[in-house]
């Protein structure tokens, strides 16, 4: 083998050490990476719905607050609304010191077209104007509160709507 060649030899050998080298480091960094955080999607999104549609249930997004010492009482209402077409969303206790003795839908605006759906579906209720810790329109239950049933597939639109609808993917 002349000089040349060796030469020529050696310098490929360099080569290809220094791309093992660069292929070896660029795979112990992605070994070690974290791995990338789960993102959660909301469960809804805000969307206005203009007035003179028809706002159905499966456009609402509901949430269920209890406020009575029966224990399950939020995710039985939250089961049944979802059974009526209703996007669920959460479920829980009620703040301390929440007093509601039958039902109250609780939303940003007592006029919203969802609000009155919901409010169809819950008898005795009442809308009460008032900012919830949850998403969607929240329904409140209290100690006297006796069942989901009796609502509207869907509301005319009267005006204007901002409704917490499903997440479509």
């Amino acid at each position: 083998m002349t000089v040349v060649q060796s030469l020529r030899v050696t310098a490929t050998m360099l080569v290809l050490a220094g791309i093992l080298l660069i292929f070896a480091v660029w795979g112990w960094h992605a070994a070690t990476a974290p791995w990338p955080a789960k993102v959660d999607s909301p469960p809804c999104v805000d969307r206005t719905v203009q007035a003179g549609t028809r706002l159905s249930a499966v456009d609402v997004t509901v949430s269920v607050l209890n406020a009575s010492d029966r224990e399950g009482l939020a995710r039985l209402t939250l089961d049944a609304l979802g059974k009526h077409n209703f996007a669920t969303a959460s479920q829980g206790n009620a703040p301390k010191g929440t007093n509601v003795s039958n039902a109250e839908i609780w939303t940003d605006d007592t006029k919203n077209a969802a609000a009155q759906l919901v409010h169809s579906w819950i008898p005795g209720s009442q809308i009460v104007q008032h900012r919830s810790p949850s998403p969607g329109v929240t329904v409140v239950v209290g100690q006297q509160f006796k069942h989901v049933g009796g609502g509207v597939r869907s509301v005319k639109v009267t005006s204007d709507s901002t409704v917490c609808s499903p997440v479509v993917d």
